[in-house]
Formats: structure tokens, C-alpha cells, sequence
């Protein structure tokens, strides 16, 4: 929610309180969001995920790629607003 939210993701805060590893529990997730980081959407680094100036209007496509109910199997038509 941070991200979605406040444009910003605390690593560390997320591994702490979920105990996680950030970077290999979200692997798949941060792979996804490659192309973004590229275009200058979305930076990370090893403390935190940080959403650009730029990025802020598309800041729901990026935090989609965290959403776990949108990477359920089966017909979900309907069940969520679209983006573009």
C-alpha cells in the first residue's frame, strides 16, 4: 500500500515485518517492472522502491504487479477497473 499510496516502498521495513528477503520473494515482480525502470517510471536499490515524478500517473500499473489477486488463475473479467 506504501508504494500505491506515498510513491515509495522501505525494503527493509517490508522484510522486517513480513520476514522476507525483498529481492527473492518479489523476483518475478521486479523483473515485470523492468521495462518501467527503464523508461524512468519506477528506481529501486537495496533499501528502497521509489515511484518518479513521472511515474506517479501510472503508479497503479505499478503496483498491480504486487497485487497477488491479480495473479490468480481464472476469469476475472469484470472484477477489477481497467488502466491504461
Amino acid at each position: 500500500m506504501a508504494l500505491f499510496c506515498n510513491f515509495h516502498l522501505d525494503i527493509g521495513l517490508m522484510e522486517e515485518s513480513h520476514g522476507i528477503v525483498f529481492k527473492e520473494h518479489f523476483a518475478w515482480e521486479l523483473e515485470q517492472l523492468g521495462p518501467m525502470r527503464e523508461d524512468g517510471l519506477v528506481e529501486w536499490d537495496e533499501k528502497e522502491i521509489r515511484v518518479s515524478n513521472m511515474g506517479h500517473f501510472f503508479v497503479r500499473n505499478i503496483a498491480m504487479f504486487f497485487d497477488a489477486y491479480l495473479r490468480q488463475e481464472g476469469p476475472r473479467e469484470g472484477r477489477y477497473s481497467k488502466t491504461l
